[in-house]
Formats: structure tokens, sequence, C-alpha cells
């Protein structure tokens, strides 16, 4: 305890003598870019503003102009397979359009429900194609949502085959998660995808990006065995939003989560980088003497002093235009936490990177005060939002392969994935990629722990 007391309280020292003389570490910069960040909001939010006066205002995830909330429907289940006695439930996933709906299920059966939620049994083995449709008022035509169940029976081994996506319908640029189900047969099994647009896939589960189209996209898929089985899956139909010919359609959660993330990676790095780059001039022979401190509880007071500092001046600019918009102040006060934690985080493990990269090889090849810089533009124009519209504006038709080709280095960027996670929180169709944070994890830590093995030496002398 007392070894941990004696690490943390130069930290401590260091940050208050760095707060206490703020006017020196960056303070007209960082007061120089909150001024035209501000400014920058205002002008957008008030453009926003003045359109949701008119149209009213959507949900997070409907459209912010151009006809509102489009209604969007994904019918879900526990389970798509298993063993016949199968009881499951159902879900129907609806977002947009104006309530009440009249919703529908049609479970392949003979049997209906028209509640949203339904509890079905399939007694009977057998493969069954479930349709729901949901009409929103004041629309003449259904939205549609497709599921193949396989209710399996202990003594038939034949080849059989489903397939559901974690959504059918949204704006270009599309994700859209795919799920398959194979049962039967003598496996392994061997899958060739088909996405309608010309592309396909072997993954058993892939993500497919759609781009624009006039057209519903037909999915499905072949499944062979070991024997040469083939079977095919039932057809799903992906639906691609189009505002304004290649424009990149936005809603409202891209458009406040977009303004925030800009904030805070502005901001945050700033208000780092500055501050390091003074103490690391200071050099050497003031780390060892004055505090005394080694590089790790140097880094550390920095990310502190940046935590603090990058707060102070992106909240207000971030959370009080957003606030103007009626949406309630708990989504807002969350959006901008999502926008500040991971653009910190971001900063943190790039600053930690950069004393990983010297300890192997030697040298400060990336110094600490420019590796945030590049894991920050990296995660901002590396994700779909972004980069869709680059590449829209930069390479017209070619933007969807374009897209995806880029696709496993979008899914690296921070940013991409914590909107992924808002949007899914605040009920769209979304959900993040644990599995990616693995990687600016294990990144930190790796860095944590070689940094207490580097020498102040790497700093400049006096």
């Amino acid at each position: 305890m007392s070894a941990m007391r004696e690490r943390v309280q130069p930290i401590l020292a260091i940050v208050r003598r760095d707060l206490r003389q703020i006017h020196r570490q960056g303070l007209p910069t960082l007061l120089v870019l909150t001024i035209l960040l501000l400014f920058l909001g205002i002008v957008g939010f008030g453009i926003v503003g003045g359109t949701l006066r008119e149209i009213g205002v959507p949900s997070w995830t409907g459209g912010v102009g151009g006809g509102g909330d489009p209604l969007r429907v994904n019918a879900e289940v526990n389970v798509t397979s298993g063993l016949a006695p199968l009881a499951l439930r159902f879900t129907a996933n609806i977002t947009g359009g104006l309530e009440p709906f009249n919703i529908s299920w049609t479970f392949g059966d003979g049997n209906r429900s028209f509640v949203a939620t339904p509890n079905h049994v399939y007694p009977n083995p057998g493969v069954y194609d479930v349709l729901l449709g949901v009409l929103s008022r004041g629309s003449d035509e259904p939205v549609r949502s497709h599921l193949r169940i396989i209710a399996i029976d202990p003594n038939d081994r034949s080849l059989q085959a489903g397939i559901r996506a974690n959504r059918t319908a949204g704006p270009d640029p599309l994700s859209v998660a795919f799920t398959s189900t194979a049962v039967g047969g003598n496996g392994p099994y061997a899958y060739l995808w088909s996405f309608g647009d010309g592309q396909t896939s072997t993954l058993p589960n892939p993500t497919h990006v759609f781009g624009p189209s006039a057209d519903s996209h037909r999915v499905r898929l072949n499944v062979s065995d070991a024997d040469t089985n083939v079977t095919t899956s039932n057809e799903l139909y992906v639906n691609v939003d189009q505002v304004g010919g290649e424009s990149l359609p936005i809603n409202l959660l891209d458009f406040v989560y977009g303004y925030m993330v800009l904030v805070t990676m502005i901001l945050v790095p700033v208000a780092f980088s500055s501050n390091y780059s003074g103490e690391m001039k200071k050099g050497t022979v003031r780390a060892l003497t004055l505090y005394p401190v080694g590089v790790l509880e140097v880094t550390f007071a920095k990310l502190l002093y940046a935590a603090i500092a990058g707060f102070l001046f992106s909240f207000p600019i971030s959370v009080l235009p957003a606030l103007t918009l009626g949406k309630p102040a708990g989504d807002v006060l969350g959006i901008y936490a999502t926008a500040y934690l991971f653009s910190f985080g971001i900063v943190a493990v790039a600053a930690f990177s950069a004393n990983l990269l010297t300890y192997f090889t030697k040298r400060m090849y990336l110094k600490p005060t420019l590796m945030p810089w590049l894991f920050v533009l990296y995660s901002f124009f590396l994700t779909f939002r972004i980069f869709g519209f680059l590449m829209a504006a930069l390479a017209g038709a070619n933007a969807a392969g374009i897209r995806e080709s880029f696709a496993p280095l979008i899914a690296l960027s921070p940013y991409h994935q914590g909107g992924l996670l808002l949007s899914g929180v605040l009920g769209g169709p979304g959900s993040p990629d644990w599995v990616v944070f693995l990687i600016p994890v294990l990144l930190l830590v790796a860095g944590v722990w070689f940094s207490r093995k580097l020498y102040p030496d790497i700093y400049e002398k006096e």
C-alpha cells in the first residue's frame, strides 16, 4: 500500500501543478479551438433544430429530415432450431413509423398472432418460414421481415439450413450481420452466401455492407455437407434507403454523436499533447530530481490532466447545443459520455503504445504527443459514416466496393463501435463487436507494463 501511495502522490502533485498553471499548458490553443467548435455547434444545431421544428422530433435513429423517420421492422427469435416440440418466443423489433402499429405474425404452420412478442410451439418436426408484417399508421403497405425455424426430428438427418439478419433495412452504407443455422447431414458444412449485389461469402456468419440500390437485395445461402448434399436456406430481402442520390443520409444520433466525437477528439488530444510536450522539453533531470518519477508516472499524470481539462472544455460545448433539440437530457449525456470516454481511451492507448514502441526500438520514433493524433484520425475517418461519405464524394459508383474492402479496418474503429453501441441502446439496429476491444486493451496493458521499464532519458536533455 505504501509503494502505491508513493507512486500516486507525485502523479497527483504534477496534475495539481499543471491545473494551477493551466495558462502555461496550451490554454490559448484550447480556447481558440473551443470557440471555433462552439460556433460550428451553434450553426449546425441551429439548422437541425429549425428542421425539427417543421417536421417534429424523430427518434434518435430516425431521419433528421426529408420525410421523417421510416418504419423498419426486424423479426427476432430466441433460437432458430431445436428438437420438436420446439417452444419459441418471437419479438417484433420496430423502429420509426407512426403508432399504433398493426402487427401480424404468420408462423408457417397455419397459426397466426397479432401481438408484438408472441410465444409459439411447433409440436411437429419440419421447416417453417415465419413472416412478420407491420403496418404503420397512415400507411397502405406493411413492412415485412422473414425467419426460418427448423424443428428437428431426432430420426431425420436430412440437411437443412436457415438464415436471419440483425436488420434488413437502413441507410446507405448498410452493414448487416447474418447468422446461419445448419442441421442434419454429415459435417463439416460448406457455406456459400449470395447477397444479391454480386458479392458472395463462404463464412458461416458473415457481415456484409450494402451500397445504394434502387432494388431490394435478395440474400440466400447454400449449405453443403461432406457427402455433397446441398440445401438452400430461406430468402431475406435487404432494402437500402437512399436520400439525395449518392449523398450519405444521417440520422439524429449520427449528427449529435458525430459532433461530440469531433469536439472530444480535438480537445482531449490537444490538452494531452500540449501538456506532455512541455514536460518532455524540461528534460530528464527534472523528471528524476524534482518529482522524482519515471515515464509511467509522467504519462499517467499527463493523461489525468487531459481527462480533466478535456472534460472542462468539451462538456459545455457538446451538451448545451444538443439539449436544444428537445431530446431527453439523459440520452444527450449518455451520447456525450460515450464520445468522451472513447476519445480519452484512444488517447491513453496511443500514448502507452508510443512508449511500447520506444521500449522495443530503443528510440522515440513516434512521440506520445503525436501517436494520439494518428489514432483519433484513424478512428474518426474509418467509421462507416465518415468513410462512406468520403468514398461517395471521391469514388462515386465504386464507393460500395471500396467500403466493403475496408470493412475489417472500419470494424477496428472505436468510434464506429461506439456508434453501434449507442444505436442499439437508443432503439436502433446496432450492437458492437466486443471482441474488437481486446486489441486496445492488450495494447494498453502492454504499454503500461513496458512504460515501467523505460528510463526518462528518452526525454530531451536540459
